[in-house]
């Protein structure tokens, strides 16, 4: 953050009649290391001057920017009289790893704490979690009503072997949930195999079990991932899924082919296919879903995506296009286009969608930003059209100040567009819209 005090205004007009239907203003303070300090949002919901709800939050921290407490206040009424009041307490140790951590909520404001929620967490000297144990009080009487805990065991290298995840419920000192995950590892520290085995009903015996186990190629890139559950733990594979992988040299992933068999007859019943292509700069160009839903080796879904970028590699243009049914006719369409200051900062975003394939206009947004010449943005407008009749339905336009002595001047000319914002906040200033007709989809 550049400065101590940024003021965001937003005003929301629901049917695009020129009246504001909706106010809202958040007022952020930060300190010098761009913590936020406190943050205030104000809505005045029928735009009468009156605000409506306001809520406040506070936040302090530690000299290394931990956040050490964030006290949240509502009031509701706006009669000047807090009615609900949040705070988190957070410690640390000398690393920086959290602690404690503690909710409490104070519904009635009368001192009361309705609710607490508190994490107790134990590291090694490495600074990996080695336990963590949940306790909350629902109704404030002072007693635990929950008690969860997860226990994890680390090789040298840090890798997590094994993370064991204990409910009681009511804590009556008995187990009645119970989670636990093995994992391997080869030399590169990628993960082999990971075998999950609940007890969902705390009697020391295994419910199911799943297992994953994965292959590598030399540069560390996922090959394969086979996925297999036995449901009922009786030593038979009830259902797996196979995930195979390829990579272009510069570790682009190329294709995805995922493969399901839901009932364990090692016959495939589902088939998912995805190919990707790049430019030099690995940027994503066309990527193309296929999917055979039944397994009989006929096409039933197929969508692509083409994308186009400027010199500096931002996203100018994404294409979608979907045959939901394989009988490879369009029955959906939509298209991003978008355009870049010479910062990268980007000025507009334009999202038009053909929802039947039919080739027009079903529904059409558009985002226009501008910014000061530090890059910061200042105003931003989003407009609806609901059903592509080239009628704004919706429009919202968010206004940004930033402070640090003096007021930065809203309203700049960049590129083509020109915002100005000198008119009164009370009604939407027209002049901000960027919603002319474009050829149809």
């Amino acid at each position: 953050m550049k400065t101590a005090t940024q003021i965001i205004t937003k005003n929301t007009d629901y049917d695009a009649d020129g009246i504001v239907d909706d106010r809202s203003l958040t007022t952020n303070t930060y300190d010098k290391k761009g913590n936020l300090l406190t943050s205030v949002d104000e809505i005045d919901s029928d735009v009468d001057g009156i605000i409506d709800f306001r809520r406040t939050t506070t936040n302090t921290y530690d000299k290394k920017g931990n956040l050490l407490t964030s006290l949240d206040e509502s009031d509701s009424d706006v009669d000047g009289s807090v009615d609900y009041v949040y705070l988190t307490t957070n410690t640390y140790d000398r690393k920086g790893n959290l602690l404690t951590s503690l909710d409490e909520t104070d519904y009635g404001v009368d001192g009361i704490i309705e609710y607490f929620y508190l994490t107790t967490n134990t590291y090694d000297k490495k600074g990996n979690l080695l336990t963590s144990v949940d306790e909350s009080d629902y109704d404030g009487d002072g007693i635990i009503d929950s008690h969860s805990s997860t226990t994890n065991t680390y090789d040298k290298k840090g890798n997590l072997l094994t993370s064991l995840d204990e409910s009681d419920y009511d804590v009556d000192g008995t187990i009645d949930y119970l989670y636990l995950t093995t994992n391997t590892y080869d030399k590169k520290g990628n993960l082999l195999t990971s075998v999950d085995e609940p007890d969902y009903d705390g009697d020391s015996i295994i419910d199911s079990r799943n297992s994953i186990t994965n292959t590598y190629d030399r540069k560390g890139n996922l090959l394969t991932s086979l996925d297999e559950s036995d449901s009922d733990v009786d030593g038979i594979i009830d259902s797996y899924s196979l995930t195979t992988n390829t990579y272009d040299r510069q570790k682009n992933l190329l294709t995805n082919v995922y493969e399901y068999d839901y009932d364990g007859d090692s016959i495939i019943d589902f088939r998912r296919s995805i190919t990707n292509t790049y430019d030099r700069r690995k940027n994503l160009l066309t990527s193309v879903d296929e999917a055979d839903y039944n397994g009989d080796e006929l096409l039933d879904y197929r969508s692509s995506t083409t994308n186009t970028y400027d010199p500096l590699g931002n996203l100018l243009t994404s294409v979608y296009e979907e045959d939901d049914n394989g009988d490879e006719l369009l029955d959906y369409r939509s298209s991003t286009t978008n355009t870049y200051d010479p910062l990268g900062n980007l000025l507009t975003s334009v999202y038009e969608e053909d929802d039947n394939g039919d080739e027009l206009l079903d529904y059409r947004s558009s985002t226009t930003n501008t910014y000061d010449p530090l890059g910061n943005l200042l105003t931003s407008v989003y407009e609806s059209d609901y059903d592509g009749d080239r009628i704004i339905d919706y429009r919202q336009e968010t206004l940004y100040e930033y402070l640090d002595g003096c007021k930065s001047v809203i309203g700049i000319s960049s590129g083509e567009t020109e915002v100005s914002l000198n008119s009164p906040l009370t009604t939407m200033n027209e002049e901000l819209i960027l919603f002319e007709p474009s050829a149809e989809i």
